[in-house]
């Protein structure tokens, strides 16, 4: 069959956008069984300081993801229940507390996390891109990094990828996003010159590029990296069931949101999707 690399899953087009909730109204740490016998399944999703879910966007892989989700839970017989979660740090102690079932985050699996929550089968390859102004010339390798200003959130990936880039590039200095910071206003930082850069998973850096022209991927500082979607440890049938569903979204559904470039834009992209025969 032929297998298009480095594409997102195409867009859901379930009608059902899930009851939003504030946080879960109850405790539930079992398995499918139990979360059958409830009726609902709580989606951890990235939130806004609103406590909404974050704005949908076209060609976003979280919006896209979300709909997946719900698609997900309507496939079991179950009420989506979507949980908005601003900080990325809330999302792992509300899945081992069993306030959420699962998360829907473009959530990058690191040994760290596996130590913590299960994870289902890759969704997406994505690789941790250094974001910068678009006037910016001055990042083109990783020592290019010596001297510079990099805002990212402690508790995700990124914060772990600078850290070692630190190790060996002892002067790049990482800033830490302030609380109530968003990702726009990360973005808007940059753009201004008031922080040398930021960093953001390559299928997210697209979505940005769609609207915003104001900045422009630098580097890459990571090889591949799998984004799959968090588990709680001790429901393997509910792992079962998702990753059978992610398989066959991903064998049978046709990508719907074809994009097309030429040379110059795919080199601002700083991503080539090949069709391979597999």
């Amino acid at each position: 069959m032929w297998v298009l690399a480095v594409v997102g899953l195409a867009a859901c087009g379930d009608s059902d956008t899930g009851e939003v909730v504030d946080r879960s109204d109850y405790v539930e740490t079992g398995d499918l069984e139990a979360l059958t016998a409830r009726g609902r399944l709580r989606i951890a999703v990235p939130g806004n300081l609103d406590g909404g879910p974050a704005l949908p966007r076209q060609g976003s892989p979280v919006t896209y993801q979300q709909e997946l989700a719900i698609a997900f839970a309507d496939s079991l017989g179950l009420d989506a229940e979507l949980v908005p979660v601003f900080r990325l740090g809330e999302m792992l102690p509300m899945l081992e507390q069993g306030r959420a079932d699962i998360i829907a985050a473009n959530l990058t699996m690191t040994d760290a996390r596996r130590e913590r929550i299960d994870f289902s089968v890759p969704i997406a390859h994505v690789r941790e891109q250094l974001l910068v102004a678009v006037d910016s010339d001055a990042i083109h390798q990783e020592s290019d990094l010596a001297g510079k200003r990099i805002m990212a959130d402690q508790h995700t990936s990124f914060w772990q990828t600078l850290q070692d880039i630190k190790s060996r590039v002892p002067s790049l200095e990482i800033v830490e996003r302030l609380p109530r910071m968003d990702d726009e206003d990360v973005l808007d930082a940059v753009a201004a010159g008031a922080i040398d850069g930021t960093v953001r998973d390559s299928n997210i850096v697209a979505m940005y590029l769609g609207y915003r022209q104001d900045l422009k991927p630098a580097m890459a500082l990571t090889g591949d990296r799998v984004i799959a979607w968090g588990v709680r440890n001790g429901a393997p049938e509910l792992r079962k069931a998702l990753n059978q569903f992610l398989t066959h979204e991903q064998l049978t559904r046709p990508p719907e949101d074809i994009y097309s470039a030429d040379l110059d834009e795919i080199k601002q992209r700083k991503v080539l999707r090949v069709l391979m025969r597999n």
